[in-house]
C-alpha cells in the first residue's frame, strides 16, 4: 500500500478487495472514535467526504478497492491521532475483512439434467450462492409494513419523541449485544457487530435528531432517516455497497417494532415443518431468528452474493438461490419446492420425475458424506509419503468441537482478537482462562495453539484515551505480546 504523510493529512490506496463496506468501516470508525479531534475521510475518486467516526458516512463514500483516499486530522490531539491512524491504515485495515467466496463460485444455471428435461417440468432459474439441495413447503415472507397513519402522525412534544427513540435504541442495542454474546459463527458475529455499529452511528443519530427538530414523530424520523441512507447506498455502482441498504432497513424495522409494538406489522416467520423461505430480500437478523430445525432453503429475488443474509446462509449451510425474478408471486401457489443451489434451480416438487431425480441426488450426497466420514480421521499423507498435520483455525471455544469432529488433529490458531472485538470491555484474566480451558477440554488431548498477543486495533478502543499512546508504532515480529508489555510499562 502506498501513502504520503504529514502531521495532519495522509493519503492511502484502499487495499480491501470488496471496498470499505460495513464490517471494515465499523472497525475503522470504532478506532477513530477514541480521538477528540475532527477526522475526515475523502474519496479522491469521487470527492465524497465522510466523518471518519461514522460507519454510515464511510460506507456512503463508496470507497472501492484501489481508490485513492485522504484522511485529514484537525484538533487538539491531531499529531497522535494522525500517527495512530496511519499505523492502523497501513497495518490493520488490510486484515480487517475476510475474503469472500469469489463470484465465480456462484452456480449459474446450465443445461438441465436430461432426466428433468425429459419430464417437461417447470423450473425457475437463478444463481446458487450457498450450495446444497433443500426440499420443503414454500413460506412467502414479505417486507416492512409501516403502521397505519404514520405519515399523518403529529409530534406534539419533541422531547417525548426523542425519549421514545432513545428507549428503542437502548433496547435494540442490548438485544444485539445478547445475540452477539451467544454467537458462535465468525460470520454471524461480524454481521451483528456491523449492525451494532450502524445503530450507534453518529450520522444516523444526527439525522434522526435533525428530523425530530423539524416536528417529525419518532416513527417518521426513523423511517425517513433509514430511507435517506438507503437511497445513498442504493445509488452505488458497487453491488457490495448496495447490499448494505437492507441492513439499515432492518435496524429501522427493529426500532419501529420497539416504538409501535403490536401495531407494527413486520414479517414474522414461524416454521412448523420443513420449509423453503421465499422473499424479495432477507434481513440478517430476520434469518437468525428463524427455527433452523425446519429451514431447508432460501429463494431470494434481489439479494446479492455479498448480502449479509447470503453470507450467513453460506456459513450456516443453508442452500440458497438468488436472482429468481418475481419469486414471491410465482412460487406462492406451490405446495412443495426443491431448491437446487448446486445448479441454481428452483423446482416445484409435484411430479414423480422430480422426486426420483432428487431422491437419487440426496442418496449420492449421503454416500459421499459417508465416505468422508470414514476417511476424515485417517492421517494425511502425500503421495511421496510425507505426513502432514491438518489443524483448524477457530474464533471461539465452541468451534473447537466442530473442527475436531470433522477430523482436525488440533487447533493451529485460536483467534484471540475475537474475544476483544465488538465488546465494551476486555475479558478479564479469569474469563480468558475459562475460554481457553474450555477450548482445551473440547480438543480432547489435541494441541491448541493460543497466541499471547492481540492486534492493538482490537485493544485500543477498550483502553480509553488514545492520547496515552502518542509515540506508538507497530512492533516488530520479535517484539510482540509479553515482550511489548515489558518494553511499555504503561500497558501493564
Amino acid at each position: 500500500m502506498s501513502q504520503v504523510c504529514n502531521p495532519v493529512e495522509f493519503k492511502f490506496i484502499c487495499p480491501l478487495p470488496n471496498g470499505l463496506h460495513a464490517r471494515p468501516a465499523s472497525q475503522l470508525a470504532e478506532f477513530a472514535s477514541d480521538f477528540a479531534c475532527d477526522l475526515s475521510l475523502i474519496n479522491l475518486r469521487t470527492g465524497a467526504a465522510a466523518n471518519l467516526k461514522s460507519t454510515l458516512a464511510i460506507i456512503s463514500a463508496d470507497i472501492r478497492s484501489g481508490d485513492e483516499c485522504s484522511i485529514r486530522v484537525a484538533g487538539t490531539d491531531e499529531t497522535s491521532a494522525g500517527a495512530a491512524l496511519l499505523g492502523y491504515i497501513t497495518r490493520d485495515l488490510p486484515k480487517s475483512d475476510e475474503p469472500l467466496v469469489e463470484s465465480g463460485s456462484e452456480r449459474r444455471t446450465g443445461p438441465l439434467p436430461r432426466a428433468l428435461l425429459a419430464s417437461g417440468i417447470r423450473c425457475y432459474f437463478g444463481a446458487g450462492v450457498s450450495p446444497g439441495i433443500g426440499m420443503g413447503t414454500p413460506v412467502i415472507v414479505g417486507g416492512i409494513t409501516l403502521p397505519a397513519g404514520l405519515d399523518s402522525e403529529v409530534a406534539e412534544d419533541a422531547k417525548r419523541e426523542e425519549r421514545r427513540v432513545e428507549r428503542a435504541m437502548a433496547t435494540v442495542r442490548e438485544r444485539i449485544k445478547a445475540m452477539l454474546a451467544r454467537s458462535v459463527s465468525p460470520a454471524e458475529a461480524g454481521v451483528l457487530k456491523a449492525h451494532l455499529a450502524i445503530l450507534e452511528d453518529i450520522s444516523l443519530s444526527d439525522k434522526i435528531g435533525e428530523l425530530l427538530a423539524q416536528s417529525r414523530s419518532a416513527g417518521q424520523a426513523l423511517a425517513e432517516s433509514a430511507q435517506f441512507f438507503m437511497s445513498i447506498l442504493q445509488k452505488s455502482e458497487s453491488s457490495y455497497i448496495r447490499d448494505r441498504a437492507v441492513d439499515i432497513q432492518e435496524i429501522c424495522l427493529r426500532l419501529l417494532e420497539e416504538i409501535y409494538g403490536p401495531k407494527f406489522t413486520a414479517a414474522s416467520v414461524e416454521l412448523k415443518q420443513p420449509s423453503i423461505i421465499v422473499a424479495e430480500t432477507m434481513a440478517p437478523q430476520q434469518l437468525l431468528g428463524m427455527d433452523r430445525q425446519w429451514l431447508r432453503g432460501l429463494v431470494l429475488e434481489y439479494a446479492g452474493r455479498t448480502s449479509h443474509a447470503v453470507i450467513l446462509a453460506r456459513s450456516l449451510g443453508i442452500p440458497t438461490v438468488v436472482g429468481v425474478k418475481d419469486a414471491p408471486v410465482l412460487l406462492s401457489g406451490e405446495r412443495e419446492l426443491v431448491v437446487d443451489a448446486n445448479r441454481g434451480l428452483v423446482l416445484p416438487n409435484g411430479t414423480a420425475a422430480v422426486r426420483r431425480f432428487y431422491d437419487g441426488e440426496q442418496q449420492a450426497i449421503e454416500k459421499r458424506n459417508a465416505a468422508l466420514t470414514r476417511n476424515k480421521f485417517r492421517p494425511a499423507v502425500t503421495l511421496d509419503g510425507l505426513r502432514m498435520e491438518v489443524a483448524a483455525n477457530v474464533s471461539s471455544a465452541e468451534e473447537v468441537a466442530a473442527a475436531c469432529a470433522q477430523g482436525a488433529e488440533g487447533i493451529g490458531l485460536f483467534r484471540t482478537e475475537m474475544l476483544f472485538i465488538g465488546h465494551d470491555r476486555a475479558p478479564s484474566e479469569d474469563e480468558q482462562f475459562e475460554i481457553y480451558k474450555r477450548a482445551a477440554q473440547l480438543a480432547d488431548q489435541r494441541p491448541v495453539i493460543i497466541p499471547r498477543n492481540c492486534g492493538l486495533f482490537c485493544v485500543l478502543p477498550l483502553l480509553g484515551n488514545s492520547r496515552l499512546w502518542p509515540q506508538w508504532s507497530p512492533p516488530s515480529r520479535r517484539c510482540s505480546g509479553s515482550r511489548t508489555s515489558l518494553h511499555n510499562r504503561r500497558m501493564n
